[in-house]
């Protein structure tokens, strides 16, 4: 009998908790039409007349995810409340003493079920079944797993997810059940509903299992296959049970009686194909985007109008199912739905033939029938009745989606899982019932069992199931047991069953392992025939530890009745039902209650790791918990070994029998070494011995006869027995003659008293009489295997010191087996390792008799001489050869992986291709199956060949999963070695290894590259609490009047490390303000008044404010992506003060008395809000469709001019990606002309490139070109059709597009009209066009095969350089006949319209083809009478068009500038001309082109070297600006006109701009300055735009704080295109040239390059050297810079390497073909590179020029080690605390008074400290620690498997092998070091030579010694001077050879190291001579 825990009344904690709940919540719908007799309709609608609260009570538990074995989780469910709790189990007494509350859920409407369901979320917007992409859908469910709750009411799913998302589904149907299954959930409909609800005439069979995949996706029915497809109609047919691992269900057949296994599987493409053959062009059933988490299709809380979110009364759809598909050939014989009226048209499926015993297959449905889109007649009801039909279509939306138009035929559900038959249980005879649960079980042998159980039968049907390598399930024959309930167990691997009696009874798969004694039991279970007939076959704990004398002990005959306690002493009443408002009736009376208390145990429920539930027939819970295995780890890893060699019967049998008498009623609290000594008993036992006269029996309970020195103290405990009397026994006497104490003084006492010497030992005289082994036990002849397998657990176990103590243990019992089975060489093995439990008179006897001994077969594969794990890796090393060392499957995979790994270290450098195969010998015992793959084969994988053999060895420990914590437990012989690989990779690992491989090494610094947490962009280092230096902080909710729009305090960090030793950034915060008034410091003359004083003041304002008005865009560069908002709250906008303060006395000065432009501030007031929206991250969290409706103002016409620059912001950084459709409709209904203009822009930067539909559709509505020519004439004003028209370019950017691609060419030459339209703002519609057609044909000029019939190219050259107009095509033809009324241009192209758009365009089109035609059409006329044909301003268009046609030939010097410029006219350019000029030269317009091709070639250097900081294109551009700076105030600028001047300047200022975006250059930044402050009537050609270009120049310098510069990919040019377009407006609403809109296109351009190091060990940023390695190009090869990081990196396309090369700091390396990937990934995150400091260096900030950690630098590099280190000398190396106290303690002793034995190691550890500190391999200071300890106790406590150590540690110090040749990095251990531990250890060796040289003697005859401290030296010096095993001798000695030669030729076969080989031949030369 087993005794289990004491049973705990069980409450669940959901019904305590319903006691504090408030109850049901009802939410009343908005705006909902009350009634007047609705609030009583309510009320009675809460009542129920006969409501069982107690049948609506369910709980589910589970185990704890958080793998706590003690913690459980608690889904309960009452009424309309579900609790989800988690905690260890509970009471009555204290139910809240553990449990804590993870959710608590209200439903509106009553709960029908609560369970746990994983959904996987896939990470495209692809469906998950991808039937239709022509692949084959994997097994495995695709995408994230996403744990949730999921809530079954009567008309929804709720699904709450563990992240917070939670989502509702509607039902077309009623649920009678739902299960979680491995790809989502299957529902079963209700088959037992009211007729009404159904109409079976036009729908006979409906589909009854159902599958939700996805909580956004529709419910899909379930097919079933069983030799043909078909679904499941028929309701006979119910689920009984569904397994997620593996993926199968059971069903059962009510009308067969029968139950079925199916296979759960996801269907393949041709079975859809089956059900519906025209089909293939047909979308899956899901949402437009399948994923719910982290994307835009997640619902949010406000808004959930998507596919199966909420209830539906009449067929409605969303997007997914608008596309209208023609399906009426899946129909059969349906010729067309609308026909189909009156009686179903198609025939029910004829059933099949009863041969099929499938139970699906009797009655499923056909294909088509199952499968129909519709009944016909619903649907003619739905195509007829349009609307409110009174009749349910709940039936008919089972397999078709909801349609919105009722003339369109909806598409069908298709289905997404399959069951396929798998096994149908046989018939049987008798009563046929249902299962009423069923469960998957492993037994403890690690075989499968399906389990049912049935109720009516009392039967528990278990049948074997095995799956196959191919995931095919086999079943055996299912056998029945006798239970009325049954829950597995799967902590344990057993079955709990309540068996007829009542009673608990326990089997592992059929076998019965015990009945369980419950304390505590119901009276009516504690009748005599139930404890006689099911006592256990076992012995009780107590009488398992063996007493000698077993007349002594009364513990045979179990008394369990005695133990036997009852539940309760006194009857409760019946417990009444149980409401949610009501206190629970159970009390603490019911454990002192009556007998009568539990009555009839009925149930076991809620199995959990170990425990369960008891339900007895009166309601009462009792939890309890069974017993586990065993506690102890040696015990465990027996257990292990011998389930994993023995056959299963046979390791079963064992298993139980242990498991009974581990568990026999009695205290379950027994020590490791108790547990022990009873596992010894059932093993020896099952072997044959009698336990009682078994010498290792004995040793363990009297306890060994010394303890030794050897550091494995060995446990004396004792068997506790209960005594018989108080009198005593015998065996009192025995043990004190056996004890210590007798042995001390028996001789002395003796002799005082006169006595008679003491008999010998009882122990000899027991042996003498020891009866022999019982051959014909269960493990008699696994005997030898059982002996070998547990030996290589025991050698296993050496290399895991958390094992060490356990080890005397299994070495005792190793040493009686081999003992027995006469294997001396293994004798003498293990009295080596213990000499003193081992003793040597053992060695004579055996228990097994001859006859028995020849029983025994020993397999081939046990070796004569014992494997030891020690001997073989020291062999290794020294590069001995060595046999491969055996290795059985789950035995020592420890040793197989050292092993292994040994090997790579010490042959991986001569051989790469190292066979690991060789070096292990893989043993498979009979009767056992092996498996593939268990042995690493080959050479490692993939490119770690081509690694050096450190990182093979390094890769190859992280396959076997060892990690810095598993080297801790390692013996420090072993560890060290392996720490000398570690220790070598760290200095230079490769780039593209995984994560666990650097976090192996210690380079923390690179884990953080490898983990995705240290990759995280701005918006989520916003989400973390953690203030990063690195990061940006939360927009903050600052006061209008002290916000500026530029709160960066984290990004300020950054910025003052980049520019540490000046106020740039402040200055440029100064610069950039507008919040705040202006200061008008004009003094007042005494001639003006005071009215005209105060007009002088306003126009000095309104010049300023003509500045201030342009800061915004500047401003949004600045700041651009350095914040996240709070939800919560709306965006702070700062304000655009206009006003003024006179000084001194500060009065307010604003623009009332002078007149101004009206609405001057729209345009600043658009750009404000686009600059505060742009400091928004891309990736900021929660930017949701409602937080942006949030944000929509309710003030003036300025806040919503504002919140339209805010939305396009929002999409120009993609946050507009969530904003919902119906929120745009909202904006653009308006039709305000700004807030059209961002959203258009906005959505279409959002959506750019992706040619996305409905996009397209808003972009239409909006252009005349794209609308029907007889649509409805829309009255649109001019700047939105211009920003739908480059919105349609964005859109469709880079794909040609043909379509759009005419209609933009088109567009470009438009002409005025008809009428009064089409007059105003020209230029900007068509330059928008040719940009917009630029962007459509980017880079597609040389491969236009699809578009070559519109004659791109020879159009756009014909608007470009004029000509007759040609005849309009299309639709346009007709509009255009009526001419303009106000614009007359005649027959000829208006190239001044034209000409820009068509330029720009011809340039993007053929960007970087390097197409000289089309660039010679660019090139500037090289004689004045052409150059009159073009407009000056045409040529700088040209010049940047051919520049971007010859991209590559672009270079940044002077001399390409000025080859643009014709020859002809350079001698007439910026020079005085004399005073009689010729006639035929204009010198004003050769100085305008002049100054136009100059700027057209500086705009083309500024793209071309964008963001690239090039010195040469720098200088180059400087050199520009500043001679036009200095022309504007010359006399010299008249010639081409101060305007041209300022405009050419405002060009090459932005072009230097561009070049140095990023950098904070201080030249620019001088040169910003100087010309921002023109300001005043003596700066009249400075406008508005001038000021724009100024601050946007400034802006790009520090573009997103420092951060961001800008990339020169095409698609960044063609945006800088748009954005810096060289004509500028000239007041703040000119929008004649170009859209002020598109200024802030630059965030398209602009890329994250900064890189930021932080050390992280201190988390703070520092400076690092970055080595930068360019790609060759034909410029330059092999070219790299060395820059100071934070840096800003060149663009990563150009560059091949990236690395960081500084001596204070680890290299950190990032190539192009390895982990390039993890830069880009750096770089779009944080930016932060982690970097660790090397040892004994500081930072540039505490020591910028390195003269602090020049000594620390100088003795790190010492190849000598410092014999005589000073203890101070240690922390100037290091600040770690613990290397600090370390030295305070040991080090720093100098004031007291030390030996010299004390001294010389206070020396030593200061020397092993230093190396330590200073090599920075402060990892192995343990172990050095441990040597030094082994060292110094050597000559007092010897110890034989430390002595290994030494000698492991040794050899890696003095090996010369080639795994230590061609390392740069000094070994951890050094050749001193070791010298100096084997001199120490040779000292104490050569002391003992005296007393050991005549036990050594005896040892080479085979003599062992016996004396404890000799024979712990004598050990230690054959360890070390490795003496083989003395059976090797005896071939001497019967050769009789004693001529040294000769013996050292014999003696050479067994590998003896010379010295030994003399000291042997030395010995037996002497004891030849004394003979």
């Amino acid at each position: 009998m087993i005794a289990a825990s004491e049973p705990q009344e069980f409450v669940p904690f959901g019904r305590h908790h319903l006691q504090r709940h408030p109850g049901d919540v009802v939410v009343e719908a908005i705006n909902r039409q009350h009634h007047p007799d609705s609030s009583l309709l309510h009320r009675l609608s809460q009542v129920a007349i006969s409501e069982d609260t107690k049948n609506r009570e369910n709980w589910r538990i589970r185990a704890s995810l958080d793998d706590d074995q003690q913690c459980e989780e608690e889904l309960y469910m009452n009424g309309k409340i579900a609790v989800w709790s988690q905690g260890s189990m509970s009471s009555h007494r204290n139910p809240n003493s553990s449990k804590v509350i993870k959710s608590s859920y209200t439903s509106e409407t009553p709960l029908q079920a609560a369970i746990w369901c994983t959904f996987h979320v896939s990470s495209s917007d692809k469906p998950i079944l991808s039937w239709t992409a022509g692949r084959a859908p994997t097994e495995e469910p695709e995408g994230a797993p996403t744990p949730a709750v999921c809530l079954i009411d009567a008309e929804n799913i709720k699904v709450y997810t563990q992240d917070g998302e939670d989502y509702v589904s509607s039902l077309q149907f009623e649920v009678s059940a739902a299960w979680p299954c491995k790809y989502g959930l299957l529902l079963e409909r209700a088959t037992n509903v009211s007729a009404p609800h159904f109409d079976y005439e036009f729908d006979e069979n409906p589909p009854t299992i159902f599958s939700l995949s996805h909580p956004l996706d529709d419910v899909t029915p379930v097919v079933s296959k069983h030799v043909t497809l078909s679904n499941i109609c028929d309701p006979c047919q119910k689920i009984v049970f569904v397994s997620e691992e593996p993926s199968v269900c059971m069903t059962y057949d009510s009308n067969c009686g029968l139950h079925s296994v199916w296979k759960i599987r996801k269907v393949q493409s041709e079975e859809c194909r089956f059900f519906y053959p025209d089909q293939s062009n047909t979308t899956l059933n899901h949402s437009s985007a399948s994923t719910f988490m982290g994307n835009a299709s997640v619902i949010s809380n406000s808004n959930r109008l998507s596919i199966g979110a909420t209830r539906i009364s009449a067929p409605v759809t969303t997007a997914a199912s608008l596309s209208v598909t023609n399906v009426t050939a899946g129909l059969g014989s349906v010729s067309g739905i609308a026909s189909c009226r009156g009686s179903p048209v198609l025939p029910s499926s004829a059933r099949t033939s009863a041969s099929s015993f499938s139970p699906l297959g009797n009655r499923a449905a056909s294909p088509g029938e199952a499968f129909a889109l519709l009944s016909p007649a619903s649907s003619c009801r739905s195509v007829r009745r349009p609307s409110g039909s009174p009749l349910s279509l709940a039936d008919s939306r089972l397999t078709v989606s909801q349609a919105t138009d009722y003339h369109v035929v909806p598409k069908p559900l298709y289905p997404e899982l399959c069951i396929e038959h798998v096994w149908t249980e046989k018939s049987r005879e008798g009563i046929a019932c249902a299962a009423s649960h069923a469960f998957l079980v492993t037994d403890m042998v690690g075989q499968m069992y399906l389990c049912y159980m049935l109720p009516a039968r009392k039967h528990l049907m278990c049948m074997r199931l095995e799956l196959t390598h191919e995931q095919q399930l086999i079943f055996g024959v299912a056998c029945a047991i006798q239970a009325k309930d049954a829950a597995p167990l799967p902590k344990i691997n057993m079955i709990a069953t309540i068996d007829l009696s009542g009673g608990v009874v326990l089997y592992t798969g059929l076998n019965m392992v015990a009945k369980v004694h419950i304390g505590g039991i119901p009276s009516a279970l504690t009748t005599s025939s139930y404890l006689s007939s099911h006592l256990s076959p076992f012995p009780r704990r107590s009488s398992a530890i063996w007493s000698p004398s077993g007349s002594d002990s009364l513990l045979d005959t179990p008394k369990f009745e005695e133990a036997v306690r009852q539940l309760s002493p006194v009857a409760p009443p019946p417990a009444p039902p149980v409401s949610p408002n009501e206190k629970v009736p159970f009390s603490s009376s019911y454990l002192e209650g009556s007998p009568q208390a539990g009555g009839q145990l009925v149930h076991i429920r809620d199995p959990v790791a170990n425990r369960i539930t008891l339900e007895y027939a009166d309601g009462s819970l009792f939890r309890m918990a069974l017993p586990e295995l065993c506690t102890s780890p040696l015990v465990m890893n027996c257990l292990k070994v011998l389930k994993n060699v023995l056959q299963k019967d046979v390791a079963m049998q064992l298993l139980v029998r242990w498991y009974a008498s581990r568990n026999a009623p009695g205290s379950q609290d027994i020590a490791p070494q108790q547990e022990w000594q009873l596992f010894l008993g059932v093993l020896l036992d099952m072997i044959g011995y009698d336990v009682e006269q078994v010498p290792v029996m004995r040793a363990q309970r009297d306890g060994p006869d010394s303890t030794g020195s050897d550091g494995f103290h060995h446990l004396q405990q004792h068997a506790k027995k209960r005594r018989s009397s108080d009198m005593g026994s015998s065996e009192d006497w025995e043990y004190l003659l056996r004890s210590d104490h007798h042995r001390t003084l028996a001789a002395s006492v003796t002799t005082m008293l006169g006595l008679h010497p003491p008999p010998p030992p009882s122990s000899e005289k027991s042996h003498e009489s020891a009866t022999p082994t019982n051959s014909s036990a269960s493990l008699f002849l696994s005997l030898p295997l059982l002996h070998y397998a547990l030996h290589l657990l025991y050698e296993d176990l050496k290399l895991n010191m958390l094992m060490s103590e356990v080890l005397p243990s299994l070495a005792q019992l190793l040493y009686q087996l081999s003992s027995d089975l006469k294997l001396p060489a293994y004798v003498d093995h293990y009295w080596k390792d213990y000499p003193t439990l081992c003793p040597a008179k053992v060695l004579k006897e055996s228990y097994i008799l001859d006859s028995d001994l020849s029983k025994l077969q020993f397999p081939h594969f046990i070796p004569q001489m014992p494997p030891d794990v020690f001997h073989h890796i020291y062999n290794m090393i020294m590069g001995r050869p060595t046999e491969p060392f055996p290795y059985i499957r789950q035995v020592n995979r420890r040793t197989k992986d050292i092993v292994q790994l040994v090997a790579v270290i010490t042959q991986g450098a001569e051989n790469p291709n190292l066979q690991l195969e060789h070096f292990i010998q893989p043993v498979v015992p009979a009767g056992i199956r092996g498996e593939t793959q268990e042995v690493l084969s080959a050479r490692d994988a993939g490119r770690s060949a081509s690694y050096p053999f450190p990182h093979r060895a390094v890769l190859l420990m992280v396959e076997m999963d060892i990690t810095a914590g598993d080297l801790q437990q390692m013996p420090v012989g072993v560890a060290m070695l392996l720490s000398e690989v570690i220790y070598l990779s760290r200095q230079n690992p490769p780039s593209d290894w995984p994560e666990t491989a650097y976090r192996l090494i210690a380079r923390q610094d690179l884990v953080a590259q490898c983990s995705p947490n240290s990759m995280v962009d701005i918006g989520h280092s916003r989400r973390t609490s953690t203030a990063s230096a690195h990061g940006s902080l939360r927009v903050p909710p600052l006061d209008l009047d002290t916000d500026d729009g530029m709160e960066m305090s984290d990004t300020e960090q950054t910025l003052k490390l980049r520019f540490s030793k000046d106020h740039r950034v402040a200055e440029v915060r100064r610069l950039l303000q507008s919040s705040q008034p202006v200061r008008i410091a004009i003094p007042q003359q005494p001639e003006v008044s005071d009215h005209e004083y105060i007009e002088e003041q306003e126009k000095h304002l309104y010049a300023l404010c003509t500045r201030t008005m342009a800061l915004p865009v500047g401003r949004g560069m600045f700041t651009l992506r350095t914040a996240a908002p709070i939800i919560t709250e709306t965006l702070s906008i700062p304000r655009l003060c206009l006003t003024g303060r006179a000084a001194p006395r500060g009065t307010t000065v604003d623009l009332s008395h002078i007149d101004v432009v009206p609405n001057m501030n729209m345009w600043p007031l658009f750009h404000n809000g686009v600059a505060a929206g742009l400091r928004i991250a891309p990736n900021a969290s929660d930017i949701e469709s409602a937080w942006i409706v949030f944000n929509k103002p309710k003030g003036t016409s300025e806040a919503y001019t504002e919140h339209a620059g805010f939305l396009m912001a929002l999409g120009l950084n993609g946050n507009l990606m969530s904003l919902a459709r119906l929120n745009m409709y909202e904006y653009l209904v308006k039709c305000h002309e700004l807030t059209s203009v961002g959203l258009l822009l906005g959505v279409a930067a959002t959506k750019r490139g992706t040619m996305d539909v409905a996009t397209t559709k808003m972009m239409s509505v909006h252009m005349e070109a794209l609308l029907p020519p007889t649509s409805i004439e829309l009255d649109i004003q001019q700047n939105i059709q211009v920003a739908a028209l480059l919105g349609i370019g964005l859109l469709y950017e880079g794909t040609a597009h043909r379509r759009m691609a005419e209609v933009l060419l088109s567009e470009i030459g438009r002409p005025p009209g008809p009428e009064m339209e089409n007059s105003d703002d020209r230029e900007s519609y068509s330059l928008a066009a040719g940009l917009a057609l630029g962007l459509v044909v980017l880079c597609q000029g040389q491969e236009l095969d699809g578009l070559n019939d519109l004659a791109i190219p020879d159009r756009l050259h014909h608007y470009m350089v004029g000509g007759h107009r040609r005849p309009l095509t299309g639709s346009q033809k007709e509009k255009y006949k009526s001419p303009s009324y106000q614009i007359r241009e005649g027959d000829a192209v208006n190239i001044d319209v034209t000409s820009p758009g068509a330029t720009l365009a011809l340039g993007m089109m053929f960007f970087n083809t390097g197409n000289r035609a089309v660039a010679d059409w660019m090139k500037a006329p090289d004689t004045q009478y052409l150059l009159d044909f073009v407009r000056p301003d045409f040529l700088l268009l040209r010049i940047v068009s051919r520049s971007l046609i010859l991209w590559d030939s672009i270079l940044p010097t002077v001399e390409w500038v000025e080859s643009n410029v014709p020859e002809n006219i350079r001698p007439y350019c910026l020079v005085k001309p004399p005073r009689i000029p010729p006639q035929n030269i204009d010198y004003e317009t050769m100085n305008q082109a002049y100054c136009n091709i100059v700027a057209g070639g500086c705009m083309a250097v500024g793209l071309r070297f964008a963001g690239s900081a090039n010195n040469e294109a720098f200088k180059t551009l400087l050199h520009y600006a500043k001679m036009f700076t200095n022309l504007s105030g010359k006399s010299i600028a008249e010639l081409a006109g101060k305007s041209t001047i300022e405009t050419c300047l405002n060009v090459m200022l932005l072009s230097l701009a561009m070049v140095m975006a990023g950098t904070g250059d201080l030249d620019v930044l001088r040169l910003v300055r100087h010309l921002r402050s023109r300001v005043g009537p003596a700066n009249s050609v400075v406008t508005y735009g001038s000021h724009l270009a100024t601050h946007m120049a400034l802006g790009l310098l520090f573009l997103g704080g420092g951060r961001y510069t800008l990339s020169t990919s095409p698609s960044a040019v063609a945006a800088m295109l748009c954005a810096f377009f060289p004509k500028f407006p000239t007041h703040s609403n000119d929008n004649r040239y170009h859209l002020q809109a598109f200024r802030h296109l630059y965030v398209l351009a602009v890329e994250p390059r900064l890189l930021m190091p932080r050390d992280i060990d201190q988390g703070t940023l520092c400076y690092a050297h970055v080595n930068v390695v360019y790609l060759d190009t034909i410029h330059y090869q092999g070219q790299s810079v060395r820059l100071r990081a934070p840096c800003m990196l060149p663009e990563l396309s150009l560059l091949k390497e990236v690395r960081v090369e500084d001596d204070r700091y680890w290299s950190v390396t990032f190539h192009r073909d390895k982990n390039w990937d993890n830069l880009r990934k750096i770089l779009q995150g944080s930016g932060v590179l982690n970097v660790k400091q090397r040892a004994g260096c500081l930072s540039y900030l505490e020591d910028p020029q390195g003269f602090r950690s020049l000594l620390a630098q100088t003795l790190t590099t010492d190849t000598a080690v410092s014999w005589s280190v000073r203890a101070d000398s240690v922390n100037a190396f290091s600040s770690d605390p613990n290397v600090a106290k370390f030295a305070q303690c040991f080090l720093e002793n100098e004031e007291l008074e030390t030996s010299m034995c004390e001294r010389q190691i206070i020396q030593l550890l200061a020397t092993v400290v230093y190396e330590c500190v200073t090599q920075d391999k402060l990892s192995i200071l343990p172990m050095w620690l441990t040597i030094i300890k082994t060292v110094q106790s050597m000559a007092t406590e010897p110890n034989h498997l430390l002595m290994w150590q030494l000698k492991l540690v040794t050899a890696q110090g003095i090996s010369r092998a080639s795994w230590r040749q061609g390392q740069s990095v000094l070994p951890l251990v050094s050749s001193d070091m070791a010298l100096s531990v084997i001199q120490r250890v040779l000292q104490i060796l050569d002391s003992w030579e005296t007393d050991l040289s005549l036990p050594l003697k005896a040892y080479l005859k085979g003599e062992l010694c016996c004396r404890t401290e000799t024979a712990l030296r004598l050990t230690m010096y054959l360890t070390y001077h490795e003496i083989p095993y003395y059976g090797k001798f005896e071939a001497l000695e019967a050769a009789n050879v004693a001529d040294p030669l000769s013996m050292n030729l014999k003696l050479q076969q067994y590998r003896i190291p010379p010295r030994t080989l003399q000291m042997i031949s030395s010995i037996f030369a002497t004891e030849n001579m004394l003979l």
